[in-house]
């Protein structure tokens, strides 16, 4: 199956390797972030700044950052101006991250651009900081990837947080943008909205229009509104209720698809290709059903802002019983995220997901917290998740839902029995 992109393979292969070559702690250390920084800046510097002279929409958020930027560069597109995308976490292949117009970057164009920055990788290796990070060989390829295309803009989506955030280096973007600011990765940007707040705010730049959202809690648009004072940059705040044609459910992308609107009518474009390009939109794994009788659906929300719009879908499907199978990334609040779902499940299966990046959550130990708020429930743990489907596929009846969540890793990773992992290769399409 694997040997028309025999090439593509080695490369990834190469790029995961290096979470093998050891890297000073201090890199990792809350305290030492900006070491970070300085290691990506040195890595682009060896690489000509490739993220230099580009027109930069930049988004962070706790919840819809992905929606927006998605949204976003749909939008730009209809307009007929040729824009780059880059997401984070890919869902199903590496591909999927970077994308300009319609197309991912081809499986050669990949190979080819880590092999391009080989070089630069292994003196990056042998300086002070240790090895760069999957994420950061992946926006690097991206930089150069839209250099190459000679974008008229990119959409970045930022990784976590924001000030110091890889993305963060590039220069003052055409507009920054901070959605729906709530609690999770607390042990690397704070424990109070205030100071997860403040570490999204990192992106405005002088200069640079700001757009959030009115679904922010007061206290998060004040560090917000500060973070523009403080850089003389343009503050909106959007508030807009308009109802536009979506094929993505749920009333939070309706919030979302305001907030674009808005950021492109301020890149005047045309409320009629605004329209359209939101109309457009697709996005895997944000309640993409898979199948019927019974409806799978996969959704890779991972935080309790992402949970609460995932319930409120669910609470308007009709169904005879609701299977879950879930996995869920360490330093993730499970019982915030799991016990008002949690409750609507006739049937549980906790797995894991295979990422090699993020560890997952002991599925024993998820087991046991779910239990103290739901002692009822039919949980069952099943490590392997191919093997979690395959059971709750032959107990879910026609009329039945099964949804995959709790992370994006087992949501891509379960995606490829419906839309395998050659077949975006091959089209470059999700």
């Amino acid at each position: 199956m694997k040997t028309s992109f025999k090439k593509y393979y080695a490369a990834v292969r190469y790029v995961e390797s290096l979470s093998e070559v050891s890297k000073p702690e201090y890199v990792k250390a809350k305290a030492n972030r900006d070491k970070k920084m300085e290691r990506f800046r040195l890595f682009m510097d060896k690489l000509g700044n490739p993220q230099l002279n580009q027109k930069y929409i930049h988004i962070s958020g706790t919840s819809g950052k992905g929606s927006v930027a998605a949204m976003t560069q749909s939008v730009l597109v209809t307009a007929g101006y040729k824009t780059g995308l880059f997401l984070s976490p890919h869902t199903t292949t590496k591909i999927d991250r970077i994308k300009v117009n319609n197309l991912f970057i081809s499986p050669k164009e990949f190979a080819d651009l880590v092999d391009y920055i080989k070089p630069a990788i292994r003196e990056i290796i042998k300086s002070p900081y240790g090895r760069p990070t999957h994420f950061e060989i992946c926006l690097a390829i991206a930089f150069l990837y839209f250099k190459k295309k000679k974008c008229d803009y990119v959409v970045l989506e930022v990784s976590c947080g924001g000030k110091y955030d890889p993305t963060n280096i590039i220069p003052t973007p055409k507009v920054a943008i901070v959605n729906l600011v709530d609690y999770d990765h607390e042990h690397i940007l704070g424990h109070t909205l205030p100071a997860i707040a403040r570490q999204k705010a990192g992106i405005i730049k002088p200069g640079c229009a700001f757009f959030t959202t009115i679904s922010n809690k007061k206290s998060v648009l004040a560090v917000l509104k500060k973070g523009c004072q403080k850089n003389k940059a343009p503050y909106y705040c959007i508030n807009g209720n308009k109802k536009y044609k979506l094929q993505l459910p749920g009333e939070h992308q309706s919030t979302n698809a305001n907030l674009v609107a808005a950021v492109c009518q301020y890149l005047r474009v045309p409320k009629k290709t605004i329209t359209a390009g939101l109309k457009k939109t697709k996005i895997p794994c944000r309640f993409e059903i898979m199948q019927k009788n019974p409806l799978v659906i996969i959704d890779g929300a991972h935080n309790n802002s992402k949970f609460k719009t995932t319930l409120d879908i669910l609470k308007n499907l009709t169904r005879e019983r609701l299977f879950i199978i879930i996995a869920l990334t360490q330093q993730k609040r499970a019982l915030t995220f799991f016990k008002d779902i949690a409750g609507q499940a006739d049937s549980i299966f906790i797995t894991k997901h295979s990422n090699g990046f993020h560890k997952c959550s002991q599925p024993q130990a998820l087991k046991k917290e779910i239990i103290k708020y739901h002692p009822q429930k039919k949980i069952e743990v099943i490590p392997e998740p191919q093997k979690a489907l395959q059971r709750t596929l032959k107990m879910a009846g026609k009329k039945d839902v099964i949804l995959i969540t709790g992370s994006l890793y087992l949501a891509g990773e379960l995606r490829k029995n419906w839309v395998p992992e050659e077949l975006i290769l091959r089209t470059r399409k999700a």
